[in-house]
């Protein structure tokens, strides 16, 4: 599943007041990040995604995204199985004009597909054990 949200960042704001946006996800795993600098951002636009309190990407947390008319596409492997189920998209600007849209996707693999690729789904809709692997297994 891909889920997706824009973050516009007024001209002007400040490390110390950014910009934030909630994306609710699903319980599972982060498997791609996608983060689409426009044209005009001219390294001005930072960009940060968290969760609760903590950053994470890029990384280390003292770092920020920027860039200009470029698409990062990264792949990942990030269990997110315990809520909350969301993530922070945060930005500021020093772009003292024009107002700049960031876009972010993810694409997540949930819990129960996660469950599907290891177990084997027999008619009728239960799973059956694989290779020793027991449901709570899994993390």
């Amino acid at each position: 599943m891909f889920y997706e949200n824009s973050l516009t960042i007024p001209a002007n704001t400040s490390i110390d007041t950014p910009v934030t946006s909630e994306i609710q996800i699903v319980r599972g795993v982060v498997q791609q990040v996608e983060i689409y600098f426009p044209s005009g951002c001219n390294d001005l636009v930072n960009v940060i995604i968290m969760r609760g309190l903590r950053q994470l990407w890029p990384t280390p947390p003292a770092v920020s995204l920027v860039d200009n008319g470029y698409h990062i596409v990264f792949n990942e492997n990030l269990a997110l199985m315990e809520p909350p189920h969301t993530l922070l998209l945060v930005g500021w600007s020093d772009d003292t004009i024009y107002p700049h849209t960031i876009r972010f996707r993810f694409g997540i693999m949930s819990q129960e597909i996660l469950l599907e690729q290891i177990f084997w789904r027999v008619p009728g809709g239960s799973l059956v054990e694989l290779d020793g692997l027991k449901e709570g297994e899994i993390v």
